[in-house]
């Protein structure tokens, strides 16, 4: 069944104007597109930008060329480019969205807007290519061929101008575009059923064409693809193609009878095991090159950035589910935890670390102890000078003051306040006469009075200080909290 939905009593192929009309900047497509204008042409289509009026985003639609529009070969790989783009998803392959057709019956295509360049118009405007970049970006290929490949699908047009790089996040991702030669689109063997045709020659960029392209067309497999990519890595090396010629037939001859020029001559920082690799891949004897675009993978990752990676291992994964490789990877990676997780019993290192926590912990306690304990003593000493009158003062009132210790401590003058030059006693030993009885107050011991909720249940702070032997309550001395 075809992708595209055909128009009552037409050409199931449909037909463009020859004018060109169906993607005129301003035409709104399929009642949903608004052409705004050209993003670039090819032999047999042409890439107008978009907006997609309901969801309001940009979008990339591909018509074909009007003059092409006629040939039925080529329309019916036009169809078949949009099945084998849409069967392969994957982030390195540009999606395409949606397919459908004009008013006047001509077939769309409708891909992912992308903002960025193809790696061939970079290289045309002199950017150089670091190795790892180089590397990185044919990595990311080589992922998104190998989701094609477990599908049957060989792109047979691999080249730097196919190669569109954006930038995501900060990220550089290299998508594959255009699959309208792909063995698929001219074969249709494995996608469609309808369209069985050979192609008449080869097909293709002749300078990334591999040698079984142009002499046996009809008899491709992945290792095709692999040659031009080792072309297109050899140009993002150097900034110069692998194969040189001043007209098709040179280019073609060089191609099938001599080595291209030595990438280590070219590009002398290159190491000596990524050279090798391409000119493998090179290799005119298909058999002499690597067997997948997981092999190849695998070989390139030493010289790609940590990142590169999962590219690597996505490609391996793919092919290995489909059985088309012999490559391994070996990934190191960290078991799982077990189901059962006893949350009790915390592992060895959280163990040392309580355990190495724990002489820190007991010594905060032992400062604030202490720090409380000095505090404590301090205010003691403040208070137990309070009940110390001067020689000669203790009998001045008998009735009063000596009476109430509260209003003692209220009113009688301190002892270091009355003799400034009197030695201060050391913490322990105000702590030793406040809470050990003297001979002199024999009939009135020392208390300690504790902690505990005051008047209108407010704390009272540890006093200490002599007692009369008589019990008082708080109803006596407001003071008193117990």
């Amino acid at each position: 069944m075809s992708a595209f939905p055909p128009e009552p009593n037409t050409d199931p192929l449909g037909s463009i104007p020859p004018d060109g009309s169906s993607f005129a900047v301003g035409k709104v497509v399929s009642g949903k597109y608004l052409i705004e204008h050209e993003l670039g042409e090819g032999g047999v289509g042409i890439v107008m930008a978009a907006r997609h009026l309901e969801l309001d985003i940009p979008v990339a639609l591909k018509f074909m060329r009007p003059e092409v529009s006629r040939d039925r070969k080529i329309a019916k790989r036009f169809l078949l480019e949009a099945k084998a783009s849409v069967a392969i998803k994957n982030e390195h392959v540009a999606s395409v969205l949606d397919v459908g057709r004009a008013e006047d019956g001509s077939p769309f295509m409708v891909f992912e807007h992308m903002s960025g360049k193809d790696l061939g118009t970079l290289i045309s405007d002199g950017t150089g290519f670091s190795i790892s970049d180089a590397v990185d970006y044919t990595l990311q290929v080589c992922e998104g061929l190998a989701v094609a490949h477990a599908l049957g699908i060989v792109h047979r047009d691999i080249k730097p101008d196919n190669l569109f790089l954006e930038t995501v996040h900060g990220v550089n991702i290299v998508k594959i575009i255009d699959f309208g030669i792909s063995r698929q689109a001219l074969v249709g063997d494995a996608i469609a059923t309808e369209a069985h045709e050979q192609p008449d020659g080869p097909e293709g960029t002749p300078v990334y064409m591999a040698p079984e392209q142009m002499r046996m067309p009809n008899e491709l497999d992945p290792r095709t693809d692999i040659w031009a990519l080792g072309a297109t890595l050899y140009e993002l090396l150097t900034g110069t193609t692998a194969f040189t010629g001043t007209s098709v037939a040179e280019v073609c001859r060089a191609v099938l009878e001599r080595e291209p020029v030595s990438l280590l001559e070219t590009r002398p920082d290159v190491p000596d095991a990524l050279a090798a690799i391409v000119s493998k891949c090179l290799a005119k004897d298909r058999e002499l090159r690597f067997h997948d675009v997981a092999e190849l993978a695998i070989a390139l990752l030493p010289f790609a950035p940590k990142r590169a990676r999962i590219s690597v291992e996505r490609a391996v994964s793919t092919l290995n589910s489909v059985g088309m490789t012999t490559g391994r990877l070996d990934v190191r990676s960290v078991p799982p935890p077990t189901t059962h997780i006893n949350f009790a019993a915390p592992t060895q290192p959280a163990q040392r670390a309580r355990r190495s926590a724990q002489p820190w912990i007991f010594a905060v306690i032992a400062a604030a102890l202490l720090a409380a304990g000095t505090a404590f003593v301090l205010r003691g000493n403040g208070t137990a000078a309070s009940y110390s009158t001067p020689e000669g003062a203790a009998n001045t009132s008998t009735t009063g003051v000596a009476n109430d210790p509260a209003q003692a401590r209220l009113t009688a003058p301190s002892a270091y306040a009355t003799n400034p030059s009197a030695q201060i006693p050391s913490a322990g030993a105000v702590a030793s006469a406040a809470l050990v009885p003297s001979s002199d107050a024999s009939n009135s011991p020392a208390r300690v009075l504790p902690h505990g909720p005051g008047k209108k249940g407010k704390p009272l702070a540890p006093q200490i200080g002599v007692l009369p032997k008589e019990k008082r309550s708080s109803k006596d001395d407001p003071d008193l909290g117990y």
